[in-house]
């Protein structure tokens, strides 16, 4: 028995339906002109820039940086307006958000005023102390568990010299802080560019905590689609240095 004719219009349809099928997935993963990132202004950004340098050369992309209050940069990932920088996987986040395999790893330091030193090595000790923190930022799992049962935190939306205007005013004991490098002397300069004389603040002697560094993507964001070329190219990259 024959076969129906198709009808001309009927079967070009057919045909542009199963080219756009087949031609969809490579366009949406077309190399992107500019790749929007949202990093917190809490964070050093120059200190970061070897990394994502690295890291745009290997996927040939073009970064877009802007540097956001921590409210701002949640809220932009969150719509899917940008990737982020510097978000921890909460369980709360990992319900809407993808998170790329760690690009660093980051040191988080306690800053407590030179007049009444506080130099904890680890979180237990912080029992009883006032903290100054970034609203909504996560400090690895230990230290955000310990929020309001081990320490009394005191939040901020502001940047790096704002949080220590806080910590010199009193309204904290101490302050935390995650550094973009190895080495704690660069902390202090971060002290003295944020107008701070040095000996005012004592730097505790080693990181309460370690924690990884992602880059976050809303998971209905069209930019999701790129976290597994972000993942490879980690993987094709040497380990990041600690933050």
């Amino acid at each position: 028995m024959a076969t129906p004719a198709v009808p001309l219009s009927q079967a070009r349809r057919h045909l542009l339906a199963a080219l756009g099928a087949l031609l969809a997935p490579s366009m949406a993963l077309a190399r992107p002109e500019r790749v929007p990132l949202a990093v917190s202004q809490s964070v050093n950004q120059s200190l970061l820039e070897p990394r994502l340098s690295e890291l745009a050369q290997a996927l040939d992309w073009r970064w877009d940086l802007s540097s956001l209050p921590f409210s701002r940069l949640l809220l932009s990932v969150e719509q899917g307006q940008s990737l982020g920088l510097g978000l921890g996987p909460t369980p709360a986040r990992l319900q809407t958000l993808l998170f790329s395999r760690p690009i660093l790893r980051s040191g988080v330091w306690a800053l407590s005023r030179s007049s009444q030193p506080h130099d904890p090595k680890r979180v237990d000790e912080l029992q009883g102390l006032s903290v100054c923190l970034v609203r909504d930022a996560s400090y690895g799992a230990e230290l955000d568990a310990a929020r309001d049962q081990l320490f009394e935190p005191q939040y901020s939306t502001g940047d790096f010299a704002t949080r220590l205007r806080m910590l010199l005013a009193g309204r904290c004991d101490l302050m935390l802080v995650t550094h973009a490098h190895p080495d704690p002397a660069l902390l202090i300069q971060r002290l003295h560019d944020a107008g701070v004389p040095p000996d005012s603040v004592m730097l505790g002697r080693q990181p309460l905590a370690e924690q990884p560094v992602h880059i976050a993507v809303a998971r209905t964001s069209p930019w999701a689609a790129y976290l597994p070329r972000l993942d490879q190219a980690l993987l094709r990259l040497r380990p990041g240095t600690r933050t």
